[in-house]
């Protein structure tokens, strides 16, 4: 039996759950790097699969615009792949690259707002070393959760975690941790297309939108 007992003691660490607190906003732009371990396991089958994920990450709300890029290493197979996302909110079209082919995808939700945590329940007020935080919990319909640590002034996200379900008894479990996070103006070069992507043409179906539109959507990941 395959157990995964740090992701579990982190996802489901429940403790204080605090009412009346208000759920912040982040600023409407920011760039910033996000370093995840994945697990993804089917509980009937009772087969695992890990990866390392390195993602940058440039989110401008305001130009309805996300770009990522993501750089995966399978430590099941072996396997690194690159995956780069230009997410064109207004345009409802991504361009995704992965290792050197380059695809349209249609986009059909609005970009999410800055105020992520919004539904979310607090867990209160604690210190990371000398960085005042605020941690949060949210429950999704599908079974799935996500608790997020921000840090308490600008509301920038310092670490997170997550149960993604994807289908039936296959699920995914996310530890992350955010670094060079910085608010204000992004640079226009993450979301330039590549000349070899296409402008027009066969436009294939999107990912379903995982729980923060950042993360290498799960129907990816779970194949590289």
């Amino acid at each position: 039996m395959i157990t995964w007992t740090v992701f579990t003691c982190v996802v489901f660490l429940f403790a204080g759950v605090t009412n009346g607190q208000t759920p912040c906003c982040s600023p409407d732009q920011w760039t910033g790097h996000l370093l995840q371990n994945t697990g993804e396991y089917n509980r009937v089958v009772d087969t695992a699969s890990k990866a390392d994920v390195s993602t940058f990450i440039y989110y401008d709300h305001p130009g309805r615009r996300l770009a990522t890029l993501h750089d995966v290493y399978n430590q099941t197979t072996d396997n690194r792949t690159s995956v780069q996302r230009i997410i064109n909110y207004s345009k409802g079209l991504e361009w995704r690259i992965v290792g050197k082919v380059c695809t349209l995808h249609k986009v059909t939700e609005v970009m999410p707002s800055p105020c992520f945590l919004d539904g979310a329940s607090s867990f209160g007020n604690h210190m990371i070393y000398k960085l005042p935080v605020q941690v949060w919990y949210k429950e999704f319909s599908d079974g799935g959760n996500i608790r997020s640590t921000v840090a308490k002034d600008n509301c920038l996200l310092v670490t997170e975690t997550s149960l993604s379900i994807l289908s039936g008894p296959d699920y995914m479990l996310s530890f992350g941790v955010y670094e060079n996070i910085t608010g204000g103006s992004v640079p226009s070069s993450p979301f330039q297309i590549p000349s070899s992507c296409p402008q027009s043409g066969p436009v294939y179906p999107g990912s379903a939108t995982p729980y923060r539109p950042w993360y290498l959507p799960n129907d990816i990941l779970a194949r590289r």
